[in-house]
């Protein structure tokens, strides 16, 4: 017989493990709803579906994405550690010791060991690599990816047939020149390399992929500038404070010219060349006359004339005998490395001398 305590007391037992099995569900219903908060990818990376948004249609993240494939190119004339270029060649020394452009300039260097910074093959900085390499895969992201980003404006004086061109088109084009841009730089140090096409291969990929003839790369990009010479922006700019450091149809013209040019030379232009990765295996004078139609398709174009006053060059944003930039900010880096000692408040240390040779080309006043 049981008792009315008994009665509560077994209860009593039941309710408390009760208690603890729905304790126990809740606990593992918090724990799935904490998995499926779990990231599913890094949150310090941004996903390809971030910056080639669909619902994006003025192309903010994409755009961003191709400022960083411009960042991809070299600065100018004064690169190499802050030394001129002319003091990698016969115009002009270094006057500071140790520095990378005389390694250029006497010759101590091998295709695999040029200063880090002008090592376009393989060179790596400390937050991010900027070998010419990188550069392409950063194009061929941008390519195929940019088709699906919804940009509504259009750019009227960048023509095909005399309609205004979508700026998601001319976009591409110029990745697509700087893809061929990254490519003639590789080709004219290299010779013939590999051919990627629009492909982006990942790390499981078959990276072993052979060298194309250096005639086959020659061609390639050639076909590349002639593809997309109608559907970027021409000159006059629009809109020439913006617009001034994007590739437009000059820039397109003009890179075509200059790699025929260097096509037609002596270096790769020659019957005594037997390796086909290295160089034409023939002579042809017809090269000589691409490179001359090439160059004057870009003066045909009428947009660019030599100043005369020389010091505008570097002194006026838009100079008319400027075709292509690479901007970079306003700092006085030039004077420092390359005024007279002790000129100006920087202090110049003078580091770029220039040879007699350089002095006695330029004529005097008197003749």
């Amino acid at each position: 017989m049981l008792s009315f305590n008994l009665v509560k007391q077994i209860v009593k037992e039941i309710m408390k493990n009760y208690k603890s099995v729905i304790l126990i569900v809740i606990g593992c219903i918090t724990l799935l709803a904490a998995c499926k908060k779990s990231e599913t990818f890094p949150v310090d990376k941004v996903s390809i579906s971030y910056v080639f948004d669909p619902r994006d249609s003025a192309g903010t993240n994409a755009q961003k994405y191709l400022l960083n494939i411009y960042s991809v190119l070299k600065n100018g004339h004064n690169r190499v550690g802050g030394d001129y270029l002319d003091a990698a060649g016969d115009d002009a020394v270094s006057s500071a010791s140790g520095r990378d452009v005389t390694v250029l300039s006497t010759g101590n260097y091998t295709s695999v060991g040029f200063p880090t910074s002008e090592n376009l093959w393989s060179g790596t900085n400390s937050t991010n690599t900027y070998n010419y390499w990188s550069g392409i895969r950063y194009a061929n992201e941008f390519i195929d990816n940019i088709g699906v980003v919804p940009v509504k404006d259009a750019i009227i004086n960048g023509k095909v047939n005399g309609i205004g061109v979508s700026t998601r088109y001319i976009w591409k084009s110029e990745a697509r020149f700087l893809r061929a841009y990254f490519y003639f730089e590789l080709v004219k140090r290299y010779g013939g390399v590999p051919l990627l096409g629009n492909t982006v291969y990942n790390i499981n990929d078959n990276l072993a992929l052979p060298r194309q003839n250096f005639s086959d790369c020659i061609t390639y990009i050639v076909n590349e500038l002639d593809a997309i010479k109608d559907s970027v922006i021409t000159v006059p700019l629009n809109n020439p404070s913006a617009d001034n450091y994007r590739v437009s149809q000059g820039a397109v013209l003009a890179l075509k010219a200059r790699v025929l040019l260097y096509a037609a030379s002596p270096l790769f232009n020659s019957s005594s060349n037997s390796n086909a990765l290295l160089g034409y295996t023939s002579y042809s004078a017809a090269r000589w006359t691409a490179a001359q139609t090439a160059a004057k398709d870009v003066m045909n174009l009428n947009a660019y004339h030599l100043d005369p006053v020389f010091k505008n060059i570097f002194l006026t944003q838009n100079d008319p005998e400027v075709i292509f930039i690479r901007t970079v900010d306003n700092g006085h880096g030039i004077e420092v490395n390359n005024a007279p000692p002790g000129f100006s408040s920087a202090l110049g240390t003078g580091n770029t001398s220039p040879t007699q040779e350089l002095v006695d080309s330029y004529p005097m006043i008197n003749g």
